[in-house]
């Protein structure tokens, strides 16, 4: 279980980190998203007033705020009335914040001009300098004196407030007021920009759902969606977003399924349909029978993704955390040495000047706040694409990728074969013939998944058992006429080959045990069976059928690749990377499937194992993504740098195993996803040279040329807005 909350007050990366390394000293299982300031607690018992107080601890004032999944409709007008409330007050203080800024703005420049005009003398002007100053970094200088007291020395409060003081020390009373007055209006600016970018970065991610419509007694009730159990129906109107994950069972409708796959164009549902919680009803209303509840619905896994994924912090986020860590320390000891040693050495005063300079230029904002936001940009900007990520350390790892191996059927091809032809091995052996015994078979063994047997039983299903044909025999009838004529003594499936049913015949005195055999050339093999065919078509996918050691024919099936499957490996090869295609087809198959997309390898015949094993061989050399259906090829997903899943955030084993889960089962999207990860890698690195090259650059203008204390500030406080709006690129490019 994870319980989130919101760390109300705080407002500083730097501090945001050090929080969270003071919590995890306690509470390993922690992690604090350093963009949005929420905290989440993972599988803790944990005392919420404890927290508080160590949180307080660290710094003071910072509320914990529990956060919770939805708002109530009963409680919505009550709800919508305390937001209006908040952003009104939040308004109101933003408003009074820029008139007072504003007027000191203008108040500044005239006191400025009386001072050095001389209509004011030198005491009155001083005055006017200190009245200024306390008016202007009042809340700086609070948050700094509160700090001290909580032994919390080395953040920007501190730092501003030193060397402000520091230049009134020295008698340069226009630089201390402009060095807090540019800082409170950069920190303004700062906020402003950094709330803009968390608000463009959420709306690209909108997975709230508010409430249910549920029909209790026969009446339309509105409850919280975390009260419906599975087996209720609901009432979607028009308009509305589907609340839980469920079945149709009346009405039609198109419904846009953008926010949980990416996908733009809307997608028509019939009854029987299944329906995922966060769809926009768009036509018709819907009636829909729940199948999951609140917890385990598609909604909230993706909200859990992106969160956990925003709180797995990638290299570059670390290393920033720890470099903020030592660079500002390093830095106040380095100003210290630049004051003290010139006094002691020449009695030269001078140097106090250039030891306030890099007192203000230590502040590492620019760098704490926005290599962790150009991650959540791109985290935003992904899951918008239908892309799921586990964590931010998959952006970098996207980015080293040599080589993508495929998994063919369902991956590469749609999945779904077809069966194209019977070939018997003598005239009286019939197509329906062929299907109604591989149909028993596949049937028998209710635990198959393998695609061949799902998509006969389907074929099988929909042709000889559909009302519209005329020996309509239902699929329970059918099971139990076939009961009545043999008794199944085993069912066993060889992976990899196929399977192996075993059955005595009802209405004969002769109680031999039959063999019956259904699978690939290697199950006929295993059984020394010969294939009496010698024209077999080995480019399509065969299943073979023989009964008491009697081959009777085989089923040629096809699965077509997917649209965009040759303009992925094409997009994947002009970016440098290695294709290669893995399959438990035969070697005509897979010879055939890479001739088609032009893949640089490929291996066929292969079980599970072998593909795990040709991935362990491959990961020797090279960083290598996986990409499959996230079911059968869970170990090797498991195994590769990457694990790439196909469209199956429906199935917990491929949520387990996957590192990636590309939701609307689209190719592109992964040469979408590795676009967006190298941007993102390019703007984190964009951001670390522009902050630590203008910081450098002012240290060495501090030690050796000649810049004022507010020309630091300007340039602090400027390269962390530039740095934020950099960061926002991410979300606003065409990939």
């Amino acid at each position: 279980m994870v319980v989130k909350y919101h760390l109300k007050g705080l407002k500083c990366s730097a501090c945001a980190s050090k929080i969270e390394q003071k919590l995890k000293e306690i509470y390993p299982l922690t992690a604090i998203n350093l963009t949005t300031f929420d905290l989440f607690m993972f599988d803790e018992e944990f005392d919420e007033k404890e927290l508080e107080k160590i949180i307080n601890s660290v710094e003071k004032g910072v509320k914990l705020v529990k956060i919770n999944d939805y708002s109530f409709k009963n409680e919505k007008n009550n709800k919508k009335s305390e937001n209006k409330n908040i952003n009104k007050d939040i308004e109101k203080i933003n408003r009074k914040k820029v008139i007072e800024l504003s007027i000191l703005s203008i108040l500044f420049p005239i006191l400025l001009y009386t001072y050095y005009s001389g209509y004011l003398t030198q005491n009155n002007a001083i005055i006017g300098f200190i009245i200024m100053y306390l008016i202007t970094g009042r809340s700086v200088i609070i948050k700094t004196v509160k700090n001290i007291l909580n032994g919390n020395l080395f953040d920007e409060n501190f730092l501003m407030t030193i060397a402000s003081i520091g230049a009134f020390f020295i008698g340069e009373y226009p630089e201390g007021v402009a060095v807090m007055l540019l800082y409170t209006i950069g920190e303004y600016l700062q906020e402003k920009a950094l709330n803009n970018s968390k608000k463009s970065i959420d709306s690209l991610v909108s997975l709230k759902v508010n409430y249910a419509n549920v029909y209790e007694n026969g009446e339309v009730n509105t409850v919280n969606p975390e009260t419906v159990n599975v087996g209720d129906i609901i009432l979607v109107k028009v308009g509305e977003k589907v609340p839980l994950d469920g079945i149709v069972v009346n009405g039609s409708s198109t419904i846009d399924t953008s926010a949980i796959t990416g996908e733009s164009f809307p997608k028509s549902v019939y009854e029987n349909d299944k329906i995922y919680s966060g769809s926009i009803n768009l036509a018709n209303p819907l009636k829909i029978k729940v199948i999951s509840d609140y917890k385990h619905s598609m909604i909230s896994k993706i909200r859990d993704l992106i969160e956990i994924a925003n709180i797995k912090k990638s290299k570059s986020e670390k290393f920033i955390t720890k470099f903020a860590k030592y660079y500002t320390p390093s830095v106040i000891f380095l100003s210290i040495m630049i004051a003290i040693i010139p006094i002691i050495a020449y009695g030269d005063y001078s140097w106090i000047t250039k030891a306030l300079i890099l007192l203000v230029i230590s502040c590492p904002c620019a760098l704490v706040l926005s290599v962790p936001l150009s991650y959540f940009s791109s985290i935003g900007k992904l899951s918008k694409e239908g892309i799921l990520l586990k964590g931010s350390n998959y952006i970098d790892e996207l980015t080293k990728i040599k080589t993508i191996a495929f998994d063919k059927t369902g991956t590469l091809t749609y999945g779904k074969f077809e069966l194209s032809e019977v070939i018997p091995a003598d005239g009286n052996f019939k197509k329906e013939t062929f299907l109604k015994l591989a149909y028993l078979a596949y049937n028998a063994e209710k635990n198959s998944n393998h695609p061949l047997a799902i998509a006969i039983c389907k074929y099988y299903e929909d042709k000889l058992l559909s009302k519209n044909n005329p020996n309509y025999l239902s699929n329970d009838i059918f099971i139990k006429l076939l009961a009545k004529k043999i008794k199944i003594k085993s069912v066993e499936e060889i992976s990899g080959k196929g399977i192996v049913l075993k059955y005595q015949c009802n209405n004969s005195k002769n109680l031999k045990e039959n063999i019956f055999l259904i699978g690939n050339e290697k199950l006929l093999k295993m059984y020394d069976i010969p294939i009496v065919n010698s024209n077999i078509g080995y480019s399509t996918t065969n299943v073979f059928l023989v009964i008491n050691d009697k081959y009777m024919g085989y089923g040629s099936f096809d699965d077509n690749l997917k649209y965009e499957s040759r303009e992925t490996i094409a997009q994947l090869s002009k970016m440098g990377l290695k294709n290669v295609l893995l399959t438990g087809d035969t070697e005509k198959v897979a010879e055939k499937v890479a001739k088609n997309l032009k893949v640089d390898e490929y291996y066929y015949e292969l079980l599970p194992v072998d593909k795990l094993n040709i991935i362990e061989k491959m990961s020797s050399n090279d960083k290598i993504a996986f990409v499959g259906d996230g079911i059968n090829d869970a170990p090797v997903i498991k195994r590769a740098n990457v694990g790439i899943a196909m469209g199956n955030l429906g199935s917990d084993i491929a949520i387990e195993a996957s590192d990636i889960i590309i939701m609307n089962d689209n190719l592109l999207n992964i040469v979408k996803g590795i676009k967006i990860a190298k941007y993102t890698k390019k703007i984190v690195h964009q951001n670390i040279v522009l902050s630590l090259g203008v910081k450098l650059l002012f240290i060495m203008l501090a030690i050796f040329g000649s810049i004022s204390l507010w020309e630091a500030v300007f340039a602090d406080v400027g390269i962390t807005i530039l740095a934020i709006l950099n960061s926002l690129r991410i979300i606003n490019k065409t990939y």
